[in-house]
This record gives structure tokens, C-alpha cells and sequence, in this order.
């Protein structure tokens, strides 16, 4: 009996199908854990920054200096105008994702298997989909330029509109901005040489719009308000900290590695062998090559060096990996000479096997997030305590917190005011700035408790991140916050003057809480 094959036709067609249950899977699980997700402070900021102020001109002014360039505000701001409910926050972080993961599932030249393991890692799966926060972007707009560039779409403006949308997603977006300029210069010179030419021409032009988009990144985050939230150093970066890093850099991609393995030397190694070794893939294709190592030494040295990053900014450097794979499997980049071509062979498998295992360790970095869906614990206690406010009957309450920070999660979930006991007024955002840090004591928490229930004859809440300490005298570091300081003698006047009406188990964050209601 003859053996049967498939026709191309039919293994297209079959693929295609795979595509699409693999994004199917994907969607039904991204939105699951959409469902459990608790939103926390950093996310919620964002939408009260959004909604904060008169009109438009009031929004851009209250972000500027913040720390995020305008577009994640002005998409929250332009989706409550449409439909003004506080739902906008997740609805418009998952349609970024699910239109990320849809265009990787349907245009991306990678096999089945590779697509399901990009969409199943930690950043696409939670990051950049679940997590209402602003990088999810950065994922949507280079998998638009892959999949603009593979198909040989190269129009100058086009192009440049993107990248200029790129820069205003996040700061480190800007980088990797420049690395898909790298990227094109490369390409350009390998196939053009330096003579100007048409391509040239456009060059210029994607990068002028793509300068004008890093421009307005720059007015927009500078000169900043949260300054304390990043590394200071009072005569410059030494030589030898940038030394250091440029030695060492995968260590500023430490969080790629899943918790389990530990942060010994052999997983420091391994991260090592993974982060260096898989640019090696690429090596064909020296624009996507080239670039991607520049990229990999940049974002070390902001990582390690300027603003100290989570898995969220790290993760980023995958996705530009994942961009370049994509542009080289479709043929862009660039080549070496034809006689190097054996040479770079083997490599390139190397490099390859490296990435996938780079890919499959975010796979594994999803799991917790599995498990906290599904048996907890929640990222914040915060929709808990909004529970405990409404049965208790106190919607009217004023709330309080130390850390202040700990208030800012709670307008998604509850409409109480909020008083910032450091800044000494009412809102719902917490400046970072070394102007605002400083300290404050149980006692003056008291005290204030006391002026405003006086002040409005409303009840008002306290909400302490720390259980409170009756032995001793206590001075708390909060970091850029300033300390919190409590003496045996203000915690019995504390504890005298309010009844203990709740207190939570951990979170995923640090957003727990034990509260007290002023009697």
C-alpha cells in the first residue's frame, strides 16, 4: 500500500487550524485568570491619573513627569469617555493583549509549537494582557512592525509612526525604538552600502518621526516628579559599576528566571548561557543579530545602573527577541557573505535551542499565576477589604494607611475618600519624590484620625500594611516613603481608641492589610 502524504495545501491548512485552537486555549486561559485578578496599586494609579482633572489639558498636565510617556493615559481617559465605568482599566489592557497574541498566531513564521510557547509565557499570558498596565503596548506595536517589515511593507512614514508610537508606549520602549533602527541601518548598509539612496531617504525619515516620538517621551517624563523611585549617585555613575554590568549583563535579567530555581551560581549561570547565547539564532541575519546584542547591553546598563526593573521591563528584551526571529525567519536582516554561511550553521542551532529554553522558562513563570487564580493567594487584599467596608455599612468613610500607597489600589474597588497622612490632604496618588518623603508616627496617625472625624463627622478607617508592635519602640524604613515609628505607649493609646474590624491573610503584592475603625 502506497504511503499516503500531505499535500502543501493540506499541512497549510492544517496549520492554520493549530494556530487558531492554540489562540483559542490561550484566550479561554488569559481570561480566566482576568477573571481572579485583583488589581493593585501601580495598576490603578494609571486609571486615577487618567480620569484626574477637569479635561484633557488638566490629565497631560497632572502625568507630566510621572515616569510613563501620555499613551497609556490618554487610551484609559479616551475609553471612560466612551464608556464611563472604572471596567475600562482591564478591558482596554486585554484587547491590547489579545490583539498582540492574535496578530503573533496569525502572521508569525514560526511552527505551532513556538507560537503556543511564546503565548504561554508569563509576559503574554499575564503581563502584557491581565495586568492593566501600559508595556502590553510595546508587545502590540513590534509584533505590528514585524509583521509590517516581514511582508516587505517598508513605507518610510508608516514605519517611523510606529516606532514614534513605540517610544511613547513606556521609557524602555525607547530602546528598543533605536534597536529597530539598528536594526534597518544594518539591513540598509549590508544590501545598499553608505551611498545615499531612496532607501536611505526613508531611513531618515522613520528615524526623524521616530525622534519626534522619543522627543515627546522625554517632555513628557522629565524633568521627574518621582524621582526618589529611582537609583541616585552623587558625582555620576562610577566606571566601574558600568564596567560591571556590561560584564555581567543577564544579571539584569534575573527575575527571566523562574523563583524555583534559586539565585545561586548555577542559575545564574544557566540565565547567563540563555540571555547571551540567544541573540546566537540570529546570527545569519546580522541586522537582527547586531541589534539585538546592542539592545541586550543598553537595557543592562538602564536596568542595572538608572531605574532597577521587574519582570514586566525585563520581559520586554524577550519580545524584541521575538521581533527579530520573526523579521529573520522572513528573510530580513541582512546576510554575511555567502562563504561564511557553513560557518554560522552550527550557531545558529545552538542560539535557537537556547532561545526556546529562554521561552520556555517564562512558561514555567506562569505557573504562579496559575496557582494564585485558582487557590489563591490574591495579588492585593484590596477588593477583601472594599467587602468589609460595604458590610460594615462604612461607603463614607475615610480611610488612611501607612504606607499612604496603600490607599491608591482602592478606588477601583471602593468610592471612600482617601487622605494622604504624609502629604496632609485628600487624593489618590502618591508622589515618589524625595521632597515628599518623611516620617510619620502611630501617634500623629492618631492625631489625625481624631482632627478628621472632628472635621467631617464622618468614620474614619485605618489601614496599617504591618501588624503593630507592643514590646518595643519601632522605626520602620519605607523606602522612598520615608519610616513609619511606633512607641508601646502610642500603640495602647492606638489600640484604645479603635476596634480591630478585619485583618487578611498575604497577597501576591504587599497589599494586606489590618484595619482599624476609629470609635
Amino acid at each position: 500500500m502506497d504511503a499516503v502524504t500531505s499535500t502543501p495545501r493540506e499541512t497549510a491548512a492544517c496549520e492554520r487550524v493549530a494556530r487558531a485552537v492554540i489562540f483559542i486555549l490561550w484566550a479561554a486561559l488569559a481570561g480566566y485568570l482576568a477573571w481572579h485578578h485583583v488589581f493593585w496599586r501601580d495598576e490603578v494609579r494609571a486609571l486615577s491619573l487618567a480620569l484626574a482633572g477637569d479635561g484633557w489639558g488638566a490629565m497631560l498636565r497632572g502625568i507630566h513627569g510621572e515616569g510613563h510617556p501620555a499613551l497609556w493615559y490618554i487610551l484609559l481617559r479616551a475609553a471612560h469617555d466612551v464608556i464611563p465605568v472604572k471596567q475600562v482599566l482591564p478591558a482596554v489592557a486585554a484587547l491590547i493583549g489579545i490583539s498582540a497574541a492574535a496578530l503573533l498566531a496569525a502572521r508569525a513564521p514560526f511552527r505551532p509549537w513556538l507560537i503556543a510557547l511564546i503565548l504561554a509565557g508569563a509576559f503574554c499570558l499575564f503581563e502584557y494582557t491581565v495586568s492593566a498596565r501600559n508595556y502590553g503596548l510595546s508587545m502590540l506595536v513590534l509584533f505590528a512592525i514585524a509583521d509590517r517589515l516581514a511582508r516587505r511593507r517598508d513605507s518610510s512614514v508608516v514605519l517611523g509612526l510606529l516606532l514614534a508610537v513605540l517610544c511613547n508606549t513606556n521609557v524602555h520602549s525607547v530602546f528598543l525604538a533605536g534597536g529597530v533602527l539598528l536594526f534597518c541601518g544594518i539591513e540598509l548598509v549590508g544590501e545598499d552600502g553608505w551611498r545615499w539612496s531612496p532607501r536611505w531617504r526613508g531611513f531618515a525619515v522613520s528615524a526623524g518621526l521616530a525622534a519626534v516620538g522619543a522627543g515627546l517621551c522625554f517632555a513628557t517624563v522629565y524633568p521627574p516628579v518621582n524621582d526618589a523611585a529611582a537609583m541616585a549617585y552623587g558625582g555620576g555613575i562610577p566606571t566601574a559599576m558600568i564596567a560591571a554590568v556590561l560584564m555581567a549583563p543577564a544579571a539584569s535579567f534575573a527575575d527571566l528566571l523562574p523563583a524555583e530555581f534559586g539565585h545561586g551560581p548555577l542559575s545564574a549561570a544557566a540565565l547567563a548561557i540563555m540571555v547571551l547565547g540567544s541573540p546566537l539564532g540570529l546570527i545569519r541575519a546580522p541586522g537582527a543579530w547586531l541589534s539585538s546584542l546592542a539592545l541586550l547591553a543598553v537595557m543592562a546598563l538602564f536596568l542595572g545602573l538608572v531605574y532597577p526593573g521587574g519582570y514586566r521591563h525585563q520581559a520586554l528584551y524577550v519580545v524584541y527577541l521575538i521581533t527579530m526571529y520573526w523579521l529573520a525567519r522572513s528573510g530580513r536582516g541582512g546576510a554575511w557573505p555567502v562563504q561564511w554561511h557553513a560557518a554560522l550553521v552550527q550557531p545558529e542551532r545552538v542560539g535557537r535551542a537556547l532561545f526556546a529554553c529562554l521561552l520556555a522558562m517564562q512558561l514555567l513563570n506562569s505557573v504562579p499565576h496559575l496557582v494564585a487564580a485558582t487557590r489563591g493567594p490574591p495579588e492585593s487584599r484590596v477588593r477583601d477589604l472594599a467587602a468589609v467596608l460595604r458590610a460594615r455599612h462604612l461607603d463614607r468613610a475615610i480611610l488612611v494607611s501607612d504606607p499612604d500607597v496603600m490607599l491608591e489600589a482602592v478606588p477601583y474597588y471602593a468610592d471612600n475618600p482617601t487622605y494622604l497622612l504624609r502629604g496632609v490632604r485628600f487624593g489618590q496618588v502618591v508622589p515618589f519624590s524625595s521632597a515628599a518623603r518623611g516620617g510619620l508616627s502611630l501617634g500623629k496617625m492618631l492625631a489625625r484620625m481624631r482632627a478628621l472625624h472632628a472635621h467631617t463627622g464622618r468614620p474614619v478607617v485605618a489601614l496599617l500594611q504591618l501588624a503593630l508592635v507592643r514590646g518595643a519602640p519601632v522605626v520602620r524604613s519605607e523606602g522612598y516613603l520615608g519610616t513609619f515609628s511606633t512607641t508601646p505607649g502610642m500603640v495602647r493609646s492606638f489600640e484604645a481608641a479603635t476596634t480591630r474590624i478585619a485583618a487578611f491573610g498575604p497577597a501576591v503584592s504587599d497589599e494586606s492589610y489590618e484595619v482599624y475603625l476609629l470609635r
